[in-house]
């Protein structure tokens, strides 16, 4: 863009010019030795009077730069270094309506190699530059340069990275008793610049944001990373108050030791830094600690956090259990096992006590499920799968299944020939003969039952332990509750609404709710392999199609292969519809960097993206 304006200016300035080029400026070359293997390319530009040459750097939309055009050689020299320039003359030029650097009578330019070889090589390049005088400019012009270098090999250097950084990192350890120690990461600044604090206000600069989580057998992390005073200053740049750091900045985090082993942390700081008239773009570079001591008790924090998660597993399967029993193959065995009971009863207290067995026994039976999986996979070994990428793989893929079963595509059912046994022995009565009705239920309504409980062992073994038995303890509880209380009291049965088309619409959203949850683990499995398809982007958009749909569905514009046929909406699925409209809505911004809180746990981290600040950031960048 740049190159287009400046041509746009040269040809307003030389349209009145004669037809014939001409070109004021003539280039020499000559070769400069250092040592036996390091040479100067010297390119030295004659300009006639009256006319000059501009620098190679020039502000933006100014005059097209002198430039060259030199490449490493692989076998025969290196370059070390940029091309350097004689000082020039800064003067505000009045054609470009700017300050700019440029060269009158003679400019000279040198670049530093090292050979790779024993052998006279010759050197092709080749150079653009523009010369202009106090009323035009000639258009850019290309010209070929040729250096002939002789002399010895030498080793090549180590090329150092071209992209520039102004701050440096060391890490040390900081030792408070033999189990608890300091994380410490100082930021060395270079002058001018300065680096932001871990807190700033929102559409602010990037914060400093160091990536350390616990380890479970290893060290426990003991509060949030603190930092110096540093000074709290108006950005010009952001238009805000913000709290940065200059020449250096020394963060901490405390943590506490779990094993008697020495051992490495590795873990990434986030940063950006910025000078008066620019900022550079975020960078993340990894920060590496050892340290030994002697184990520590875990603090109490571990130990809420794990309560805290088995509590969350358990309303969270408790709220599954009652969708479960809304559903097309649970809801309508209730007035049944209710007149089974009431049949089988000789007095109200022999009913209520059968019900009591009866909701044991379906409780009993899924927690011998969750035992199960634990046993087979071991406790610890649960939350180890969940970070293995061909698990979550084979979890994405079972989540499909079952979402797509939940939609209507197709039913998983046990084999018939088990429910029918079930029915025989719950024939035999007594309390073998309830129990085995009990399995019945769990036989007969597993084409609806069946992707709940998988979903929720599948979420369950993500957090490991202890947390597949509560899962099924609360959705077992929340499934055993309606039977007993309507086997206890069968009056309660005229409150029941009646069975119909709004059973299948609650399969139906548990279908779609399925499938969302299933691209969790696919993220899971992407972010493992570090493949980048499914990055934060991706993942919102994945979403927002999904809530989408659902919308349409419960609004009535799509239907499905269960469906009855829809004369009128609801005021409860006009309701429901709205909450996913609005949900959907509030994903949207996601793709363009909003945090998403609400929905944090689920869509990969925003580091894990083609845009990891959004549009808001590439604004605020400035020079």
């Amino acid at each position: 863009m740049r190159k287009i304006l400046s041509l746009f200016v040269v040809l307003l300035l030389t349209f009145s010019s004669k037809a014939q080029i001409h070109d004021p400026v003539k280039w020499k070359t000559s070769v400069e030795k250092i040592s036996d293997s390091e040479f100067y390319l010297v390119a030295t530009a004659e300009i006639e009077k009256g006319w000059h040459v501009y620098s190679q750097e020039v502000p933006e939309f100014g005059p097209i730069p002198t430039k060259f055009y030199l490449k490493d050689s692989t076998n025969t020299f290196q370059l070390l270094g940029k091309v350097s320039e004689s000082k020039g003359h800064k003067v505000f030029d009045k054609q470009f309506n700017m300050e700019v650097v440029y060269f009158e009578k003679e400019a000279a330019f040198k670049q530093k190699i090292k050979l790779l070889t024993d052998k006279e090589i010759t050197i092709e390049t080749e150079v653009e530059f523009m010369v202009c005088n106090d009323s035009k400019c000639l258009p850019p012009t290309f010209k070929k340069l040729t250096f002939k270098v002789k002399g010895k090999a030498g080793k090549k250097a180590e090329k150092k990275s071209q992209i520039f950084d102004p701050v440096q990192w060391e890490t040390s350890v900081e030792k408070i008793s033999d189990s608890e120690f300091n994380l410490v990461s100082k930021a060395k600044i270079e002058k001018g610049w300065h680096l932001y604090s871990q807190e700033v206000p929102e559409f602010g600069p990037i914060p400093t944001t160091f990536y350390l989580k616990d380890s479970t057998d290893t060290f426990q992390l003991l509060g949030k990373a603190t930092e110096q005073e540093g000074h709290k200053v108006f950005d010009k740049q952001f238009q805000m108050e913000v709290v940065y750091f200059e020449n250096e900045a020394v963060f901490k985090q405390k943590i506490k030791l779990l094993t008697d082993q020495e051992i490495t942390i590795k873990a990434e700081v986030e940063y950006m830094v910025c000078d008066d008239s620019k900022c550079l773009p975020p960078t993340f570079k990894p920060v590496v600690f050892k340290v030994k001591g002697k184990a520590g008790v875990a603090a109490a924090e571990g130990e809420k956090k794990e309560q805290k998660g088995l509590w969350t597993i358990f309303i969270l399967s408790f709220l599954a259990g009652f969708a479960a029993l809304l559903t097309p193959c649970v809801f309508p065995m209730i007035p049944m096992t209710v007149s089974f009971f009431t049949k089988q009863s000789k007095t109200k207290t022999e009913g209520i006590r059968k019900a009591i067995i009866y909701g044991i026994s379906i409780i009993g039976i899924y927690i011998v499920l969750g035992i199960v999986v634990t046993w087979l996979f071991g406790a610890d070994s649960l939350n180890r799968l969940s970070t293995n990428e061909w698990f979550n793989l084979i979890f994405f893929l079972i989540l499909v299944v079952f979402a797509t079963s939940f939609l209507g595509a197709f039913e998983i059912m046990l084999p018939q020939s088990w429910a029918n046994k079930m029915d025989s022995k719950a024939d035999k009565g007594g309390f073998i003969g309830i129990i085995f009705m009990a399995l019945a239920l769990a036989i007969v309504s597993f084409s609806c039952t069946g992707p709940i409980v998988g979903t929720l062992l599948v979420e369950a073994a993500s957090k490991g332990g202890i947390a597949p038995v509560i899962g099924m303890f609360g959705f077992s509880l929340a499934l055993a509750l309606p039977f007993t209380l309507f086997a206890a009291f069968p009056g309660w049965l005229n409150s029941l609404p009646k069975s119909g088309g709004w059973l299948n619409t609650v399969k139906v959203v548990l279908g779609f709710l399925e499938l969302a949850l299933a691209f969790k683990f696919l993220s899971n499995a992407d972010m493992v392999l570090q493949l980048h398809f499914l990055e934060r982007e991706v993942f919102i958009a994945i979403w927002i199609a999904i809530f989408a749909a659902l919308t349409l569905y419960l609004f009535g514009k799509i239907q499905l292969p269960h469906d009855s046929p829809l004369h009128h909406i609801s005021v409860g699925r006009l309701l429901l519809g709205l909450v996913t409209l609005m949900f959907t809505v509030y994903l949207i911004p996601g793709l363009w960097g909003a945090p998403l809180k609400l929905v944090s746990a689920f869509p990969p981290p925003l580091k894990y993206s083609e845009s990891p600040y959004g549009v808001g950031f590439m604004k605020k960048q400035k020079g």
